[in-house]
């Protein structure tokens, strides 16, 4: 768009010059160009010029600054002429959008009164002629004059002699490739290294570590000059096989034994991270206007469970897969899946020989309209992956049944410190008079591979229920297993029986405990009901 031929001058702190979109899909605009007119006082001038866009507002200039729009020509980038040859460019750094059948302006701002610009009045001649009148308004319009940048008066006959440049887009498609950037080394808590005498195995603890038996890892241990139990940094740092895992951390061997039992490490080592999941959820800051659209693929790298036989049986290169094609995915939304994924370290790609990023994302770009396209920002992109902190332990390992034996195991039937993942325990319930029997009512949803178990334990008035035992109790209903997430079932539970054969109590408290054999599943609980039997 061009302002009409130029005449006219404008002295002014603060101008503003509302224009009107009149294309069906918007449009992004990508410079305006001033005018300014050479004077006795524009060799002297330091000041910079601002400008910005903003929105209208009951037909007056907002205070509503377009994002990105805020734009400053210094005094010695900007052009003076006498005839308005010379446009001076303020240039955005990005294209910034306007919407359709829309008024908006722009705002000049300046700190000193010497810049002159050149602007257009109706009926009045053209520069350097005596005949041509300017006889058309180009920009339906109006020019406003300011002090302050906020309260503008109109000027209803005056234009501002300006060109807004517009972006156009000639591909119908565009493609723009993502992938994870490196995973840092996590820095762990303190005193993560426990070893025992005579042995050369070694336990670091590191909650959600995403790692499994027979992974590589990158571990650099900055002890000081120290040692634990007779271990320095030396036989702590470097590349090491993961022998056994578990949520809570994992063990390696060290290339000499401990010469004594000992906890430390102190403060300062560095060690590979994985990110374990079965939910993304890919947050994408977008613009997509009218006849634009925004299309999503997901390729990700699956692996087997720590728990599972093949896993542990398989080569460096077989424990890891990549997808072969990329698969839909929602922006902005929750995507789940059944299998499990994971974000590996570059220790771990290299050793599986994978490469090319284990997160990768592909974004189809399109537009029918050359005067748009669709938008995303990559300062604001980011993918959060969601795991659940499960596991199916037992005293021992066994292969056949999937199940995992932690580094520590502690039976759920222990007043505390249980060595299950995942687990829920209820506030202690006191019943103002003696109980003998529970029937408890759990309402899950329980995919395969899945399961749960409840625990319960009680007390009389004068016992302190957290040093009792837990007590496993049988299911008194058959539920199958459900797929559909949506579908809850309700679990009965009958502490004591019908009848209640419990030694009367006052007061119980229970556990759930979720087991899985893959760590993309879990078990979800909407509510549980208890009622207590009486004597």
């Amino acid at each position: 768009m061009v302002a009409t031929s130029l005449a006219y001058e404008v002295d002014t702190y603060s101008i503003a010059q509302s224009f009107y979109v009149s294309e069906t899909s918007g449009i992004f605009v990508t410079k305006v160009q001033l005018y300014f007119q050479q004077t006795s006082d524009s060799a002297s001038i330091t000041e910079p010029v601002l400008l910005e866009l903003r929105t209208m507002i009951n037909g007056y200039p907002s205070q509503n600054v377009l994002p990105g729009s805020e734009t400053v020509a210094k005094a010695n980038n900007i052009n003076f002429t006498t005839n308005a040859s010379t446009p001076t460019d303020f240039i955005f750094d990005e294209p910034i959008y306007l919407s359709p059948f829309t008024d908006y302006c722009f705002v000049v701002a300046t700190t000193t009164s010497k810049y002159k610009l050149f602007a257009a009045q109706g009926d009045t001649f053209v520069i350097g002629s005596t005949e041509e009148r300017i006889s058309k308004q180009q920009t339906n319009g109006s020019l406003f004059f300011s002090q302050n940048s906020a309260t503008f008066s109109p000027a209803q006959d005056t234009d501002l002699s300006f060109k807004l440049w517009q972006a156009k887009f000639n591909q119908v498609q565009g493609t723009v490739a993502l992938k994870n950037a490196v995973l840092p080394q996590r820095l762990l808590g303190n005193d993560p290294i426990s070893v025992d005498s005579g042995d050369s195995k070694v336990t670091v603890s590191f909650p959600n570590h995403g790692f499994a038996p027979k992974d590589f890892i990158n571990i650099q241990t900055n002890l000081g000059g120290g040692n634990v139990g007779g271990l320095d940094s030396d036989n702590l740092s470097g590349y090491f096989q993961i022998d056994s895992a578990d949520f809570t951390g994992f063990t390696f061997t060290s290339d000499s034994a401990a010469t004594s039992s000992a906890i430390g490490g102190g403060n300062d080592i560095l060690c590979d991270k994985q990110i374990p999941y079965h939910k993304v959820f890919p947050r994408i800051q977008n613009l997509i206007p009218k006849n634009t659209h925004i299309n999503a693929g997901f390729k990700g790298v699956t692996g087997l469970n720590y728990n599972d036989g093949t896993y542990l049986s398989a080569t460096s290169s077989g424990r890891y897969t990549q997808d072969t094609e990329f698969n839909f995915i929602a922006i902005d939304e929750n995507n789940l899946t059944t299998s499990p994924y994971r974000i590996l370290s570059s220790t771990v790609e290299d050793s599986a020989g994978l490469s090319g990023g284990s997160a990768n994302m592909r974004i189809s770009l399109s537009s029918i309209d050359s005067n748009v396209s669709p938008v995303i920002d990559l300062q604001r992109t980011s993918l959060t992956a969601i795991c659940y902190q499960i596991d199916n332990q037992g005293p021992s390992f066994d292969l056949a049944e999937g199940v995992n034996q932690p580094l520590n195991f502690v039976a759920e039937s222990s007043p505390s410190g249980g060595s299950a993942a995942s687990k829920h325990i209820t506030n202690v319930i006191t019943l103002s008079e003696d109980a003998v029997g529970l029937k408890i009512i759990l309402s899950a949803n329980r995919p395969s591979q899945t399961s749960f178990e409840l625990w319960y334990r009680t007390a009389t008035s004068d016992e302190v229920i957290t040093d009792k035992t837990f007590r496993l109790q049988p299911e008194e209903t058959n539920n199958p297993t459900d797929e559909d997430a949506s579908v809850f079932r309700d679990y009965e539970y009958l502490p004591g029986g019908l009848g209640g054969d419990l030694s009367p109590f006052t007061k119980f408290q229970l556990k759930i405990v979720m087991k899985s054999q893959v760590f993309a599943k879990a078990p979800t609980f909407q509510s549980i009901r208890t009622i207590a039997m009486a004597t």
